[in-house]
């Protein structure tokens, strides 16, 4: 059953222009955008596992994005508001995860070692987006992590019936 797209309007007083306007509007993706998109970043990110030998930032980018997606999707799919993400879970993987495991989820409770080690890079103060002196980063072996990927998308894809 395809889910109807909802359209959300924000307002805002916007500084200088005396009162209340429009500010965005757009519609909210129901969870199989999710799934789209997850697949589209863990499929870059096996690309640039493969091909990308001096920096592997793209590469752990693209697999925070998978895993934040996929995860976002099973939230959506047990009922959580998209209009939430921004705060919770934000880009927090472990939050997101125990959060979609309290929402239904069949995924384990507890997150695997490669989604511990993902989020530390991927949240606050976001080290696989941006250049930092003097960090060390302990990653899972590509392999561990992209399997954990493809299985977690898998999850929403079962989830989803697709």
């Amino acid at each position: 059953m395809a889910e109807t797209p909802k359209t959300v309007e924000l307002s805002a007083t916007m500084a200088g222009h005396g009162g209340i306007g429009t500010v965005a509007s757009w519609t909210i993706a129901p969870p199989i955008s999710y799934l789209a998109r997850a697949r589209s970043f863990a499929q870059a990110a096996r690309i640039l596992n493969e091909h990308q030998a001096n920096d592997f930032t793209p590469y752990l980018l693209c697999c925070g994005q998978a895993t934040e997606l996929a995860l976002k999707g099973l939230l959506l799919a047990g009922g959580v508001s998209e209009s939430t993400f921004s705060t919770n879970p934000g880009h927090r993987l472990v939050h997101a995860w125990r959060s979609a495991v309290t929402q239904g989820a069949h995924i384990p409770p507890d997150p695997p070692q490669w989604c511990e080690l993902l989020d530390v890079v991927h949240t606050k103060p976001f080290d696989s987006r941006y250049p930092r002196a003097n960090v060390l980063l302990g990653l899972p072996a590509p392999s561990v992590m992209l399997e954990g990927i493809d299985q977690l998308i898998s999850v929403l894809e079962a989830t989803l019936g697709v």
